[in-house]
């Protein structure tokens, strides 16, 4: 029996994929206070454009996009904490702390199963159905050969089979094509997932919080450090909001939910930047509050999910590779653009970014099927038929919860032991 099964394999799993993700973001989350610390403008200052600084805008977003990362998850206490700290350990030590989480990740990789999917999909049937089982909440109630595993097995390996005939070459050049998989459609919709995320203006908010407080809201250094770390903190407790609720609601009406709150508050944004007075600044400080828990419940997790959810398994990787590419070159644009936007047409900054989180709702409502409580294999179906179904259709059987679905299949031959 393995060491980890049921809920405390999937817990390992959720914590060393957290790890992983947290790693991700960990820079960005720490980089908004470091900007404007004494040493490290002091160390940097061709890219000090702190007030009395002389540095370039452009080469800071250059500089900064190297450091950051997709998203924050991170209280940045650290940050303020450290600012009393006057040596080069002010930045060097909440940098370097990250190394921590890669310690975790590495060492739960180390011990973690791999995908029964990818399992089944180099003929490894029997691992296949052990990790299956291990992973099943009520494993040690069950057996490897109990018949809700047999189903999995079938249905897993019917798909898998289904999608080598469709994905034989095998390369980058099936992204490009549709066919009965609608590969290229699934591909770009993962890839506009990314691009919706970078082009909300996150890394506006959470990036330069500590600038647009000090700049835009008037605030004092100290103070403006005092308040990223609370937005921190705000930000990632909004981060939990989706465990509970991503499979009760679904992606698509979280997405919706982010998208029109963002393009509320970056629109309110630049009433009060512009307006510029002490009620205005206050506004503007709770609406850096809200976006960030807009995006932490809806914009965050979901983009990330869509590739391994839309994606076919022969192309999953390919998939979230170009994927994940998109993410980083519109990070890049965004880190990029936006202290030089912010030093050259101030306000006017947040009125685009509100018109991009407008034009995501139509793009989400139109465009997104809903994966809620869905398997894999039936995510496919969505994707597989005459037309692009958005939702799951009562017609096409009962979707997800594998013991529901075994009632359906009592006494059908199709559920069978697989080796």
């Amino acid at each position: 029996m393995p060491l980890l099964v049921g809920k405390t394999l999937s817990l390992a799993i959720t914590a060393t994929a957290g790890s992983g993700f947290l790693l991700f973001g960990y820079d960005q989350g720490v980089m908004s206070g470091l900007l404007t610390g004494d040493a490290f403008v002091r160390t940097f200052p061709e890219i000090d454009t702190t007030e009395g600084g002389h540095g370039n805008s452009s080469l800071q977003g250059t500089v900064g996009v190297a450091f950051g990362a997709e998203q924050s998850l991170e209280s940045r206490e650290g940050d303020y904490g450290m600012s009393y700290v006057s040596n080069e350990s002010q930045f060097r030590f909440p940098l370097a702390l990250q190394i921590l989480f890669a310690i975790v990740t590495f060492l739960g990789v180390l011990v973690l199963p791999e995908s029964p999917r990818w399992l089944i999909a180099h003929d490894r049937h029997t691992e296949a159905r052990q990790v299956l089982w291990s992973v099943q909440p009520n494993a040690r109630l069950i057996t490897p050969d109990d018949p809700a595993i047999n189903l999995e097995i079938t249905s897993i390996s019917r798909t898998v089979a289904e999608e080598r005939q469709a994905t034989e070459a095998g390369s980058f050049k099936m992204l490009l094509q549709d066919g009965p998989q609608r590969i290229r459609h699934r591909t770009l919709l993962a890839m506009g997932g990314q691009m919706m995320q970078q082009l909300s203006g996150v890394n506006l908010i959470t990036y330069y919080n500590t600038v647009i407080f000090e700049q835009s809201v008037g605030m004092s250094h100290n103070l403006a450090l005092l308040m990223a770390g609370f937005n921190g903190v705000a930000y990632f407790v909004s981060t939990f909001v989706p465990v509970w609720v991503i499979d009760r609601l679904g992606r698509r009406k979280l997405m919706l939910f982010a998208a029109g709150g963002q393009c509320a508050c970056m629109a309110i944004l630049a009433g009060t930047v512009y307006d510029g007075g002490h009620a205005a600044g206050i506004v503007a400080t709770v609406m850096l509050f809200l976006f960030n828990f807009f995006f932490g419940v809806g914009l965050l997790a979901v983009p990330w999910l869509l590739p391994a959810e839309y994606a076919p398994l022969a192309t999953r990787t390919h998939t979230a590779a170009l994927a994940t590419a998109t993410n980083w070159i519109f990070t890049f644009l965004v880190v990029e653009i936006t202290p030089v936007s912010i030093s050259n047409i101030g306000y006017r900054t947040y009125i685009y970014f509100a018109v991009f989180n407008f034009c995501f709702l139509p793009l989400i409502f139109f465009f997104y099927p809903e994966t809620r409580n869905l398997t894999l294999e039936q995510i496919d179906r969505l994707f597989t038929g005459e037309k692009v179904r958005l939702h799951w259709d009562t017609s096409m059987g009962v979707a997800g919860d594998t013991e529901h679905r075994l009632q359906e299949k009592t006494g059908d031959a199709e559920v069978q032991h697989v080796e």
